[in-house]
């Protein structure tokens, strides 16, 4: 899943392709630049051109990044459409390609209605939300589909880094951003979603410097929950018909369970091998397992993957059991006391473990991280709370090691 083989239809030998759209063909988009690979598409800064406007857009293409056994999709070169192709002959690989584009298009339905739902604030008199842009549908080329969101300009957070000093940003910004996107994931669990896939080409950072704000590009793995899940006492009573086709409904997300930058949780990486094995074999028992790893997927999984996204943003470096403290002083230099670090490491341990259960929890994590980056709380004071707070041994011995910097 961290290899992406995806051919875009624009790269830097290839770098010009358009198309035309709209009722009466009258808007052309031109692409820019990739910006951003999720699981169910790749993303691109584009231009609308419409008589003598123009502004910048994001659009999508529907390129999943895994399909089914029977088809996947092709493309040859930059420029050239997406075809899906079948390793099945004759009428059974005619009847594959068919199945895969009305999974399609089912997808981008389903997309496209968890942006309406999460776009559109119903009966309020507070506008739309401000956490996501409005997509459209816009046309086909080959055998994909195109959506457009209607962005403005800005960058994502993967560009953020990558134009930063050190790959890196700074404190009090890698806390700000973390704060927007718990915010983010508190509104899209109040309206009954998850996410299931925030990541760096995911965060589009809009507005000037200061006054800037956060957006979510990509819902194609967002999902709401109660869709896909049965209570244990309506699991046992079900029947197996009931049981396949709701395993069947799974499996047929295709983005579920996908991500492509190293920040998916264990119980995101469960679901995506329990429809894996259930593609390879629809009995009841796989369709049990898949029905009950998606049952495990909460607020949690988000939340890991903000803390994630806020590990990478203040070292530069993906976050791992492995890393030492040693290591990000040596990343930081002075920018960090060792009391600081400490708390950082503290944090993701317990965030790998899924220690944060609520957004209100995250954010009082990054409060104590906070304290020691302003100096309003006294290391000492810190470490002597950080003791009492200690209910699993297994912290303590990293949490209070001797440092030596190397």
């Amino acid at each position: 899943m961290d290899i992406d083989n995806r051919i875009p239809v624009i790269s830097e030998e290839n770098p010009t392709f358009s198309f035309w759209c709209g009722e009466r063909e009258q808007v052309k988009i031109e692409f820019i630049k990739v910006i951003g690979r999720g699981g169910s598409c790749i993303a691109y800064k584009c231009k609308r051109i419409e008589g003598d406007e123009t502004i910048e857009c994001v659009v999508k293409e529907y390129y999943p990044a895994e399909t089914s056994l029977e088809v996947e999709y092709v493309r040859t070169a930059p420029g050239q459409p997406l075809k899906i192709v079948s390793a099945l002959d004759g009428a059974a690989g005619q009847q594959a390609i068919e199945r895969e584009l009305q999974r399609q298009e089912e997808n981008l339905s389903r997309e496209l209605q968890t942006n309406r739902d999460l776009f559109y604030r119903e009966g309020s008199s507070r506008g739309n939300s401000p956490y996501f842009y409005k997509a459209d549908f816009i046309r086909k080329f080959g055998d994909s589909s195109y959506m457009i969101l209607n962005t403005s300009e800005g960058r994502t957070l993967h560009t953020a880094l990558r134009d930063s000093p050190g790959k890196r940003l700074d404190w009090k910004t890698s806390l700000s951003y973390t704060r927007k996107l718990l915010e983010i994931i508190r509104w899209i669990e109040e309206r009954g979603y998850i996410h299931g896939d925030i990541s760096l080409s995911n965060v589009w950072i809009a507005g000037n410097r200061e006054n800037e704000y956060l957006l979510l590009l990509d819902l194609g793995s967002a999902f709401r929950k109660s869709d896909y899940t049965l209570d244990d006492i309506a699991l046992e009573q079900a029947s197996d018909e009931q049981i396949l086709d709701l395993a069947k409904k799974i499996a047929h997300n295709e983005s579920l369970g996908s991500s492509h930058e190293n920040i998916r949780s264990d119980a995101i990486f469960s679901l995506w091998n329990a429809k894996l094995a259930f593609c390879n074999a629809q009995n009841i028992r796989r369709a049990k397992d898949l029905i009950n790893a998606i049952a495990q997927i909460d607020v949690r999984t988000d939340i890991y993957s903000a803390f994630k996204l806020f590990f990478r943003m203040v070292t530069g470096i993906p976050y791992s059991w492995e890393v030492s403290k040693n290591r990000i002083s040596q990343l930081l230099g002075d920018q960090a006391g060792i009391v600081l670090i400490e708390q950082l490491l503290r944090m993701m341990r317990r965030n790998e473990d899924m220690a944060y259960s609520s957004v209100s929890q995250a954010l009082n994590a990054l409060d104590e991280i906070e304290r020691l980056v302003t100096g309003s709380c006294s290391p000492l004071v810190l470490l002597e709370k950080i003791g009492d707070q200690l209910d699993q041994n297994k912290y303590e011995e990293e949490l209070f090691a001797p440092v030596v910097i190397e």
